[in-house]
């Protein structure tokens, strides 16, 4: 039987960890370890999951020096897990299906060639506390099997099957042979997901797997348009790792960046309104310009946006230019 890791990066969340962890110890299946990587916490985390510590299946590992959010994740991933497959879980958020790894195994024990197997991202708030769903995880439930290739060009147009990390079951040994998180950035999960994506199979399992929670510290809800740009390299070093796997796609993969660039920007661009940072606005306009003009261009001349904008502008923002 393969081994699966769950892997908990976190740093002072101990509110939310112990939530994280028991939905991580709640998996049904077997042959399953769950590691906490604490970077160095000051808040007690340690005594607060003393608690688990006779779980045989559980490990606790606190970093010497505080590595950063990064480079916790890629210790956890290449030196402290043991399993054949992965999934990050960060301390705040959970798992609410308790047969989904065992699903996840399933399909992976099925179909030949699966990179990562993934569901749906539920957004929880701060105050959530999580009921884990104890469901038959004798039956194979309804998934969809896509080619990696293809599912890579149809990124950018993903709603409801959108991918996640939370949710993720992936290859951990081939998920290192192509350096998995190994740019500093606020998406360097999608970045690596979206490369692995393409070397096989993708399933996506529908259910409401995992909870996203939003809090007022959330990395991805950082609006410094420093940070904010340099995320934009998650599309350039994608769309560069693509063109060295498929040349032939060149007329694709550039459509790919010019979608992707776009989408991102379409909701950079209302987060910023909301938050009445009009003058990063243009700053990030003018960033993605020299990324893909197209893309500017199609955000610009979006109906929608202004619509929205609008809406957001009668809400009685304040706005500071």
């Amino acid at each position: 039987m393969q081994k699966v890791t769950i892997g908990i990066p976190t740093y002072n969340q101990k509110e939310f960890l112990i939530y994280a962890i028991e939905s991580a110890l709640a998996q049904n299946y077997p042959a399953l370890e769950v590691i906490v990587a604490d970077d160095c916490s000051t808040d007690g985390t340690e005594k607060v999951i003393k608690k688990y510590f006779n779980d045989s299946r559980f490990k606790y590992h606190r970093n010497r020096e505080n590595l950063g959010r990064i480079k916790n994740y890629r210790n956890l991933l290449y030196n402290l897990a043991t399993g054949d497959w992965y999934l990050n879980l960060d301390g705040d958020d959970v798992l609410l299906e308790a047969s989904y790894i065992t699903q996840c195994m399933k399909i992976i024990e099925t179909i030949k060639d699966l990179v990562f197997v993934y569901g749906i991202r539920r957004e929880i708030n701060a105050n959530f506390i999580p009921s884990i769903i104890s469901s038959n995880s004798e039956t194979v439930l309804s998934y969809v099997v896509f080619e990696g290739k293809e599912y890579f060009f149809k990124i950018p147009r993903m709603r409801k099957d959108r991918l996640n990390h939370i949710t993720c079951l992936y290859n951990r040994k081939l998920a290192m042979e192509i350096d998995f998180y190994r740019k500093n950035i606020i998406s360097t999960d999608l970045e690596s997901l979206y490369r692995l994506s393409i070397l096989g199979k993708v399933a996506f399992l529908p259910i409401s797997a995992g909870g996203w929670r939003r809090h007022t510290t959330n990395v991805s809800a950082v609006l410094d348009i420093n940070k904010l740009k340099e995320n934009y390299s998650l599309f350039t070093n994608v769309v560069d790792y693509a063109f060295q796997r498929m040349p032939e796609e060149n007329t694709r993969i550039r459509k790919w960046l010019e979608d992707a660039v776009a989408k991102k920007l379409y909701t950079n661009t209302l987060s910023l309104f909301s938050a009445g940072k009009i003058t990063d606005i243009f700053s990030l306009f003018r960033h993605c310009k020299g990324i893909s003009p197209k893309s500017v261009l199609k955000v610009i001349f979006n109906p929608k946006l202004y619509v929205k904008l609008f809406i957001t502008f009668l809400k009685g923002i304040k706005i500071d230019f």
